[in-house]
């Protein structure tokens, strides 16, 4: 990868979620409409990148088609960095993502389906990139497995685009181990 690209993919991990302050379920359209509709991140880091930036957050979501997302745009291989930002944001679902105190906070007043998703992301003990493959380290299989196979089917929708650089495809493995 450029400099290029993975600056880009830095202001993306910044950003891409910040449509969630509107709506879950099109919060990838709500990031890319708020980069678009923001003098700052234009006056800031220009309309090359701005643009840029409003497709890499559009396209982290399977929603989105990414052949959808340009091939290139100015130095950037837009299609193919949006690609491993995808796989790269489906795999931030391990233990840390919710600490034990807040989950005891809110539990009560939490929705059963809910739950199962913090529950999920409790079970993940950690991740391990092994190229070609993710290994999941887990202490309940049958909880995380709602995570891990979004990861897989994170991976399938971009998986022409890898294979159309040469990169090998990843591999999902759910390894179920104790805690340290």
């Amino acid at each position: 990868m450029t400099d290029e690209e993975i600056y880009l993919m830095y202001l993306g991990a910044w950003l891409h979620d910040i449509g969630n302050i509107v709506d879950r379920e099109e919060h990838h359209i709500h990031s890319m409409i708020f980069i678009e509709k923001s003098p700052i991140i234009e006056s800031q880091l220009g309309m090359t990148t701005k643009h840029q930036l409003e497709w890499l957050v559009k396209a982290h979501s399977s929603k989105c088609n990414i052949m959808d997302v340009p091939v290139d745009h100015d130095r950037s291989r837009l299609r193919f960095i949006s690609a491993i930002f995808r796989i790269a944001d489906a795999c931030e679902i391990n233990n840390t993502k919710c600490p034990m105190e807040v989950y005891q906070l809110i539990e009560e007043t939490m929705p059963q389906e809910n739950k199962i998703y913090w529950e999920a992301h409790r079970s993940i003990l950690g991740i391990v990139f092994n190229s070609p493959k993710i290994l999941f380290y887990v202490n309940d299989k049958e909880k995380s497995e709602i995570l891990t196979s979004h990861v897989v089917e994170e991976i399938s929708s971009v998986k022409k685009v890898l294979s159309s650089y040469k990169v090998k495809v990843p591999k999902v493995k759910v390894i179920v181990t104790k805690p340290y």
